[in-house]
């Protein structure tokens, strides 16, 4: 929820309603409605390990993936379209599928100065 807001106050956008298929944040973006996928986890060592939590539909337009320390600061801010999220992304199962967060770093645009304002 945390990460969330971050993205809708830095995008001047609103959350969407729990539960919301897909995204969880709306925002006007180069004066085109986007959808915000938002991805968060914490990290307490320099190597990023793990996935992010599962995508179960691609119902957006842009990913942001935030990387929280110990203390609960941003270390890592990052966004990507959905066409480049789904691009490197893996398949779990049938449903789902998700993204390494080494894989969506090195990939994504920095943002942190953004979510950090």
């Amino acid at each position: 929820d945390y990460a969330e807001e971050l993205v809708a106050s830095a995008y001047t956008g609103t959350r969407a309603r729990n539960s919301q298929a897909g995204y969880d944040v709306l925002a006007t973006m180069g004066g085109k409605a986007q959808r915000i996928q938002v991805k968060a986890t914490r990290q307490n060592r320099e190597s990023l390990k793990g996935n992010t939590s599962d995508f179960h539909n691609w119902d957006f337009d842009i990913l942001v993936a935030i990387v929280f320390n110990g203390k609960g600061e941003v270390v890592k801010a990052v966004k990507l379209d959905a066409p480049k999220a789904k691009e490197i992304s893996h398949v779990r199962n049938e449903k789902s599928c998700s993204i390494s967060w080494g894989k969506l770093v090195k990939n994504g645009e920095n943002i942190i100065d953004i979510i950090n304002n």
